[in-house]
This record gives C-alpha cells, structure tokens and sequence, in this order.
C-alpha cells in the first residue's frame, strides 16, 4: 500500500512538472508581442512607431541585408550607417533613411525578454 502511494506521488509530481515545462513554452509566444511586425516602407527616409504588449524587453541586434548589428548588454537605442532604433516604454521607434541604392533593404530587429526573442521585419523599397 505504501509502495503503491510513493508511485502514485512520484507519478502526479511527473505530471506536474512536465505539465508546467511545456506549458511555460506558451509563454514566450506572446510576450513581447510587437505590432506591427511587418513593416513596408518606400525609398524615401521613413519611421514607424510599433507597439508592444509590455515594457520588460529590450532591443539585441538589427540584421540589415548582410549587416549584423549586435549588443551585448541591453539597450534602450541603438544606430546604424542608415537606421535608428529607440525602446520608449511599450514602443518601439523605427527610422530609416532614404534608399537610393536601387535595392531593397531588409531589416529585422530583434527583441528579448529574458528566455523569449521577437522580430520586427522592415522592407524598405529602393529608387
């Protein structure tokens, strides 16, 4: 009898443990939440202004084309040779300058809070 109910204890705290690991996967998926998360602009210098669900994240990197922009620490803002990007509270501020290359450029902004990682894809069309 006693064998049976350290069985049925060690079975229900598997349960419970398994039950909560996969269940805290969910959670990542909408906690940062960016929106838009697609963003097109036009050759000419653009910014955009994207809301998100909370403010316990910050900006990593930003990837453009073949360009890779990282932090190593959080940040709040960070600049490139064309681009500028600011954490304000809940948003996230987006600027590109004119794109007069004749090719479109791709960016992605990466976001983290803690364990869980979001993007921002901006498409900037060329003249």
């Amino acid at each position: 009898m006693i064998k049976t109910q350290r069985n049925l204890i060690l079975i229900l705290v598997i349960l419970f443990i398994g039950i909560f690991w996969f269940g805290s996967c969910g959670w990542c998926h909408n906690q940062i939440k960016p929106s838009p998360k697609d963003i097109v602009f036009g050759p000419q210098a653009d910014s955009a202004t994207i809301t998100t669900k909370n403010t316990n994240w910050w900006i990593t990197g930003v990837e453009m084309n073949d360009s890779a922009y990282r932090l190593n620490i959080s940040h709040d803002s960070l600049e490139g040779c064309c681009f500028t990007v600011a954490k304000r509270g809940k948003l996230l501020f987006v600027r590109l300058g004119e794109n007069n290359t004749g090719k479109v450029r791709l960016m992605n902004v990466l976001l983290e809070a803690g364990d869980c990682f979001s993007e921002v894809h901006i498409k900037q069309l060329g003249q």
